[in-house]
């Protein structure tokens, strides 16, 4: 498992990998249970299982509550949070192998991860999810996959920290530049001003963070050592 901190945020990143929660106990709840059992193939039931024991156990080391004990709210729509704990800020991301998990206690956060998948149609999609300007630089790229996912990652970690998800529609929200180690700051309209950065990530992934203003108020190139 791989620990990191965002400089001057108070923000704690944690890496790990499904194989690290093969088995998961029984921190489970009975409704996660049933949840786990309508999975219909099995590698995704097993990804899906790791991923809530990783959540439950790591947020039960952060916050020093018992795992099995965590009860989550979700707001209108989806973001989680820890019922009967406003205080702790997290978000959850997981894709193919890889779990990642950022919690704060400054105020809300977003994090998202994606492996690259070299061979995807990234104009396709990004006709469908980008804005213009986004477009544009993946084409100028030669429609580089990392590019894509740099930008995709950013505006899901906007979306999750900001608890739109995608009730906000990805291609109304611009992510640029993609300047190495400077969050982009964002407002949007209603629902307040964002900052999000491309954040350090196992080898073929991707991935980003995003916080609110309040924690991320001396978040900034110089002072972030650990942003990609």
């Amino acid at each position: 498992m791989e620990l990191f901190e965002l400089e001057q945020t108070g923000v704690r990143v944690k890496w790990s990998t499904v194989d690290q929660w093969a088995r998961p106990g029984t921190v489970l709840s009975d409704a996660e249970r049933v949840r786990a059992d309508r999975f219909h193939f099995e590698q995704d039931r097993r990804r899906w299982v790791a991923a809530r024991s990783a959540l439950r156990h790591m947020l039960g080391d952060y916050t020093g509550d018992d795992p099995a004990a965590l009860v989550f709210d979700v707001s209108e729509f989806g973001k989680p949070s820890i019922h009967g704990r406003s205080d702790v800020h997290f978000s959850l991301t997981h894709s193919h192998e890889l779990i990642g998990l950022a919690m704060s206690r400054t105020g809300p956060v977003g994090l998202d991860c994606e492996r690259i998948e070299p061979k995807i149609d990234v104009v396709s999609l990004s006709d469908e999810i980008c804005s213009t300007a986004e477009c544009d630089l993946i084409r100028s790229q030669g429609s580089h996959a990392a590019v894509f996912f740099q930008v995709w990652t950013r505006k899901e970690a906007v979306l999750k920290a900001s608890g739109l998800g995608l009730s906000y529609a990805p291609k109304d929200l611009t992510v640029l530049p993609l300047d190495d180690g400077v969050p982009v700051c964002i407002e949007i309209r209603g629902h307040g001003t964002w900052r999000v950065c491309s954040i350090e990530a196992p080898a073929g992934y991707a991935a980003a963070c995003c916080l609110g203003s309040q924690a991320s108020r001396c978040w900034h190139g110089e002072d972030s050592s650990r942003l990609r």
